[in-house]
């Protein structure tokens, strides 16, 4: 695993570990999914709707490539950008529990919703062969606790989390957002923007 380390402005910007899962869940409980504007619009409870999220994060920060923001004063997490490692010849191959197993679907419908809508925005272009490259890392959620909103955080996540993909010869980020927050920094720092779709046509009116 590269070491990422920054201590800037009162915060710490590191590598999130296993340990961080707990604290990682409760930061996108309380500041991700109730401000995202997708959540409110598929009227989710939170966090009943999304729980099978939470037995998922620990895969996720298994990838090595997560990173997360302390507060140097109080020693709270105050930002994460979860994210994995993905192969792109295997892009639409392995595909999110909740896309192939129908109980799971049932039971979380309106998360399985949301998962149904990136699957297709992931699948509607051919990355490997666009930028010729067989990995990416791949950006699933990007959260900053209110207390620590407008200091540029988010944007500053994005960026060390790029410089630490070029680090270990990765040289392709991916995401898919239904957040305007995240969509302005994504928009800021000139990614590219492949594919979009409404969400009338993924869930009932």
């Amino acid at each position: 695993m590269s070491v990422v380390r920054v201590e800037e402005n009162g915060l710490v910007y590191r590598n999130a570990t296993m340990a961080d899962t707990e604290a990682v869940w409760q930061l996108m409980v309380a500041e991700f999914y109730p401000r995202t504007e997708l959540c409110c619009c598929l009227r989710m409870r939170i966090p009943q709707d999304v729980e099978i999220l939470h037995t998922l994060l620990p895969a996720i920060i298994r990838h090595g490539v997560s990173l997360v923001v302390e507060d140097s004063a109080s020693g709270k997490l105050v930002a994460a950008r979860p994210t994995t490692v993905e192969q792109l010849t295997e892009q639409c191959q392995s595909r999110h529990p909740l896309l192939t197993d129908s109980n799971l679907a049932a039971a979380y419908s309106k998360c399985s919703a949301v998962y149904r809508m990136f699957d297709h925005l992931s699948c509607s272009v051919d990355l490997a062969k666009l930028y010729k490259v067989d990995r990416a890392i791949s950006f699933k959620f990007l959260v900053v606790a209110e207390s620590h909103s407008r200091r540029g955080i988010g944007k500053r996540l994005v960026e060390l989390s790029l410089e630490l993909a070029a680090r270990i010869a990765i040289p392709l980020a991916t995401t898919c957002t239904a957040s305007r927050y995240s969509e302005r920094i994504y928009s800021s720092m000139d990614f590219d923007l492949l594919s979009t779709l409404r969400l009338s046509e993924f869930v009932d009116p």
